[in-house]
């Protein structure tokens, strides 16, 4: 009967050992599995954020070589638009030196005209009897009516007559006022002619001149708009440009923000799911451990209380049941329930069942030794520990 009771209960204490080995590997399994891959989602969640962080970056450096790239294809347009247009501004100014050149001699000589001493600027002098007597028209006139005259006086007789000098100081008087009022006539008529001549040339150099220096300064008022357009529109889609790309490139920074936020709040959660289930794995296996030295405990005890109640252990301390011996109460130094050994009254077994009851530890009772095995089942190793209230 000692044998048998020996090996009930020692059968009962190697389940309950093998059992709680089998149920920590099994939580240390889990609690492994769950640390690898909550380590291994980090991972990926950092590789994932640095990708969408790489990614983001390599579309801002895009769009700032785009926007840089049309901002200098809108430059280089305008500087050569403007440049072709200064060309065509020294084709026409080059077309306009001669009309500019003309006004300018004009201006010069019409200057000249009006200064003092100028062609211009002298008034009209009549000219005097003694300079119209002279004049070969008016004394080959004078010549012809003489002798026209000294013929008919001839041919009437009267050659030497007073009434022939008469006639002679008549027609000189009458040839002479004749010749004068012509000759004033002309003088005035080549006076304003050459006046009018001088006048008209001079207007007609300054009038070239006047359209020419017109046609510079809306040559050059055109250019000047044109090249002030080109530079402003070129400068507001440069701007443009700018602004696109800044928005472009801080829309697609806050995307990549939010994607990279986004992953790693999961990548965080799922990790902790899994070390969570890990460690739930972990205690499971522990508190599995606990139970199967429970179970093992209580078969032992079962094994015990049937060997010791035939051997007249005292019910009368036991109650109704004579498993009551295996007291409830928690050993000081253990913080466990345990055997009582106070409780096993004065059977004929009372005394090796004393020696052989020790505190339990936490998954088992007594002590464990290299080999697994409680120390009470060894010989030569018992120990005791007696109970507190």
């Amino acid at each position: 009967m000692p044998v048998a009771a020996g090996i009930s209960v020692g059968g009962s204490l190697l389940g309950g050992l093998f059992g709680s080995k089998g149920a920590k590997a099994a939580g240390q399994t889990l609690s492994n599995a769950g640390k690898a891959t909550s380590t291994a989602m980090n991972t990926a969640t950092n590789d994932a954020t640095a990708g969408v962080d790489a990614a983001t970056t390599s579309g801002q450096t895009g769009i700032a070589n785009a926007t840089s790239g049309a901002q200098a294809t809108v430059g280089n347009a305008v500087t050569g638009a403007n440049q072709v247009l200064g060309s065509t501004l020294n084709n026409e100014t080059g077309n306009l030196n001669p009309y500019l050149a003309a006004g300018t001699q004009g201006l010069s000589q019409m200057m000249a005209a009006t200064a003092p001493g100028g062609s211009l600027s002298t008034t009209f002098t009549a000219p005097t009897a003694a300079e119209v007597a002279a004049t070969p028209g008016n004394q080959f006139m004078m010549q012809q009516g003489q002798q026209a005259l000294e013929r008919s006086a001839a041919a009437s007789g009267s050659s030497q007559g007073m009434g022939t000098d008469k006639a002679l100081l008549q027609y000189a008087q009458g040839m002479a006022s004749t010749q004068y009022q012509n000759a004033y006539n002309n003088a005035l008529t080549a006076y304003n002619t050459n006046r009018n001549s001088t006048l008209q040339n001079l207007s007609t150099l300054m009038n070239t001149g006047e359209f020419g220096t017109n046609a510079y300064n809306q040559t050059q008022q055109n250019y000047g708009n044109t090249v002030s357009s080109n530079t402003m529109m070129g400068g507001t889609t440069q701007g443009g440009y700018q602004m696109t790309g800044g928005l472009n490139s801080a829309q697609l920074g806050l995307q990549g923000a939010s994607t990279a936020g986004a992953q790693e709040l999961q990548g965080t959660q799922a990790a902790n799911n899994f070390y969570m289930q890990g460690a739930e794995g972990l205690a499971g296996g522990q508190a599995g451990a606990a139970n199967a030295w429970g179970t093992a405990v209580n078969g032992a005890a079962g094994g015990l209380a049937g060997y010791m109640n035939p051997m007249g252990m005292s019910p009368g301390m036991t109650g109704t049941s004579g498993m009551n011996y295996l007291s409830q109460v928690p050993y000081a130094n253990s913080g466990t329930y345990g055997l009582d050994p106070t409780l096993m009254g004065s059977g004929p077994m009372a005394p090796q069942m004393s020696t052989m009851m020790t505190p339990m530890s936490p998954y088992g009772i007594g002590p464990s030794t290299a080999s697994g095995m409680p120390s009470w089942m060894l010989p030569n190793n018992v120990q005791y520990l007696p109970a507190t209230a």
